[in-house]
């Protein structure tokens, strides 16, 4: 596939497409999943080979590739590795109820000799490239945790790579506010109808995570609800300042997030129970310093980042989707 700008993309990182709708693991009925593309390799023109993560069926051929129409956006999504490895491209199973994979996160950075060396303008250092690196590798994971398609394909030398599902998909319950595709204000009403969908039926906890993107969060600060969020209820915790929505059903802890704006979830949001949140990880973010000097590779200072995890939202039921009537 060709985008405006395949430079920002590189081998092993994996594409989310919102307006295509990807399929079941047999490939034969279509999923609510978005679909998932595996950068498998870049041509000599720039281009990216990919394969679907969770593709159609075409005939007796699995995992084929739907059609992609021009214009499509596409949202740059973290890194996927097999279990042995080690390295990436230069920066420029889990026993539970419901299964999820953990998978592989890398980045890589790189300073040549001459560059360590040469005088510059800012005092840019191997130690904020790191950083950065670290910072843009989050951003991906992100987006995995959030929009992952859970799924084992194969590189190109047939080793397994896991793809971590996301939270967003684990999330048991939907709720659609607005009263037609053209008039998607928040009242109050709708808010103790979101309210009572979160906190019944589920055995879950009287107080909620409630994050939402930007349009989401403007729709709810035009309501008319002093009483139940203003500036003097506000909470801190893990150095987040969240506002509190009391209800007589339970307390939702509101919190804004850029990150769903880059998603295409401006107007979305997810309720969750913290409770029933949980990180597994087998390989928590580790740095490692690799010597390209002696292999004769490369004139650089490298160093790998990598990270083995994945999220799992336990009780589906206790979390909810919310989302505007579609047209």
């Amino acid at each position: 596939i060709n985008t405006t700008n395949n430079a920002i993309f590189s081998v092993y990182e994996t594409i989310l497409i919102p307006s295509v709708k990807g399929w079941n693991e047999g490939g034969l009925v279509q999923s609510e999943e978005f679909l998932q593309l595996y950068i498998i390799d870049k041509a000599s023109d720039g281009k990216l080979i990919v394969k679907p993560v969770n593709g159609k069926a075409i005939g007796a051929t699995e995992n084929s590739m739907p059609t992609i129409p021009n214009q499509t956006l596409l949202i740059r999504a973290g890194r996927a590795h097999n279990e042995t490895d080690m390295r990436t491209t230069t920066y420029a199973a889990v026993p539970t109820k419901k299964k999820q994979y953990l998978q592989k996160f890398c980045a890589q950075i790189e300073e040549s000799t001459l560059a360590k060396m040469a005088d510059k303008e800012a005092d840019w250092t191997f130690s904020d490239m790191e950083e950065e690196a670290i910072f843009d590798m989050k951003r991906g994971m992100n987006k995995s945790f959030w929009l992952g398609a859970k799924r084992i394909i194969y590189d190109v030398k047939s080793k397994e790579i896991f793809m971590t599902g996301g939270i967003w998909w684990q999330a048991g319950k939907t709720f659609l506010y607005g009263k037609t595709a053209l008039d998607t204000q928040f009242d109050n009403d709708m808010l103790v109808e979101l309210c009572k969908k979160s906190f019944t039926g589920n055995a879950g906890n009287r107080e909620k995570i409630f994050i939402v993107g930007s349009d989401l969060m403007a729709n709810l600060s035009k309501m008319a609800i002093d009483k139940t969020m203003n500036d003097e209820k506000t909470m801190t915790r893990w150095g987040i300042k969240f506002k509190v929505i009391e209800t007589n059903f339970g307390t939702l802890h509101l919190v804004h997030d850029e990150s769903l704006d880059e998603m295409g979830f401006s107007a979305n949001g997810l309720i969750f129970d913290p409770s029933y949140l949980r990180k597994i990880s087998i390989h928590d973010l580790k740095t490692y310093d690799l010597n390209l000097r002696i292999g004769g590779e490369s004139d650089v200072d490298a160093r790998t980042i990598s990270e083995i995890s994945a999220l799992i939202l336990q009780n589906p039921e206790a979390h909810v989707k919310v989302m505007p009537i579609a047209a």
